[in-house]
């Protein structure tokens, strides 16, 4: 038998298996699904919680996710290893003493552990958006001239009592503080825009 996890085969899947106290998985992971060392260092805790595997007790699925964490973080490949690519970069920094050294997650390996490698631009949904800004612009343009020329004269007829605002005393500096918390709100949306690549 190699000790290298990434040539176990399916055999020594199972035994590892049996060793760690998880036989009445052995049929469902080696014999319907034939996972091998190299399945082994690929899996995560949602392989093990979704469909095809989907075990159902959750005290199994996590002292399962805890041997597999310890197998895949001494595994052959430690590119591989669990976590974000950023956890990955922030081990590797540690290990080599060097942060300057710290590189990008290679993409294969970002395919491997369900991160998106590329983002397809969607055209039709910015179109859509920006057709249904100008929509609601002119709607509400329209709107606004519409009633505008229909509100009856405010001497002859003047505005019913409204009873909440009546009752409450007028706050001169309400209307400062609602820009500066807009302000605000702007400035923190401009500065996660600007840095959010750098989180």
């Amino acid at each position: 038998m190699s000790d290298s996890v990434e040539e176990w085969d399916v055999e020594r899947v199972r035994q590892w298996l049996h060793e760690h106290g998880f036989s009445s998985y052995t049929n469902l992971l080696c014999d319907r699904h034939r996972l091998d060392g190299s399945c082994l260092l690929m899996l995560t805790e949602q392989d093990l919680k979704q469909p095809p595997l989907e075990i159902k007790v959750l005290g199994d699925v996590k002292r399962l996710w805890l041997r597999l964490c310890e197998l895949q973080g001494a595994g052959s490949r430690p590119s591989a290893a669990l976590g974000s690519p950023r956890k990955q970069r922030r081990i590797a920094a540690v290990e080599s003493s060097d942060t300057d050294a710290v590189e990008e997650v290679p993409e294969r390996e970002r395919a491997l552990l369900g991160y998106a490698t590329s983002l397809r631009p969607e055209r039709f949904k910015a179109v859509l958006s920006m057709l249904y800004l100008l929509l609601v612009t002119w709607i509400t343009s329209f709107v606004m001239v519409i009633v505008h020329d229909r509100v009856p004269d405010m001497k002859r007829y003047p505005p019913l009592p409204d009873i909440f605002l009546d009752n409450i005393p007028h706050i001169p500096w309400a209307f400062s503080i609602c820009e500066l918390i807009g302000t605000t709100l702007l400035l923190i949306w401009i500065s996660v825009l600007l840095v959010h690549k750098h989180r």
